[in-house]
């Protein structure tokens, strides 16, 4: 038996499992990017709080951040939350997600309605990381498009070594 080595090229679909995994990691990895760059932002604009269905605030803590602070942008109250949001992050991937971990945020973004004894309290952690409808879809055309790019590369190339001639 003589091994004979054979190279195809190739464009289009038809990966194997290992190879979709490696379209898939930095697919998702541009997702986590494109959700921290410019979805993320419009968590802190009034109409991200309408777009993501925010808890309430009470008149009365609005009408204190207006009269202390000049504004009534939601998620805000002296900026460091946003301002620490937007800055530090750590994105994660694999084949079937991203993650996207936002460091160095405030104390009181964490803090439960149970450790400040207000249940009316606003879960700030979930609303950080709601995400609409639209903002789904967008995030799949962020991967579909990664992926029909990989997808018609030209010259995917792959070894294979394997069949055999007899002689004779």
């Amino acid at each position: 038996m003589i091994p004979i080595k054979i190279t195809m090229t190739r464009t289009g679909l038809g990966f194997t499992a290992k190879e979709w995994r490696a379209v898939l990691k930095p697919g998702w990895e541009r997702v986590g990017v494109f959700w921290h760059r410019y979805i993320l932002r419009k968590h802190f604009t009034a109409a991200g709080a309408q777009e993501y269905g925010y808890q309430p605030r009470t008149a009365k803590y609005v009408a204190r951040k207006l009269r202390k602070k000049g504004h009534s942008r939601p998620l805000v109250w002296s900026g460091a939350t946003e301002t620490q949001a937007l800055r530090w992050r750590e994105i994660g991937s694999t084949s079937k997600g991203a993650r996207v971990v936002l460091r160095g945020l405030p104390a009181h973004v964490w803090m439960s309605q149970h450790a400040t004894g207000r249940a009316s309290r606003p879960n700030m952690p979930l609303e950080l990381m709601t995400v609409s409808e639209r903002d789904a879809q967008a995030c799949a055309r962020i991967l579909d498009g990664f992926i029909q790019g990989e997808a018609n590369k030209p010259g995917r190339t792959r070894s294979i070594t394997g069949g055999h001639r007899r002689a004779g």
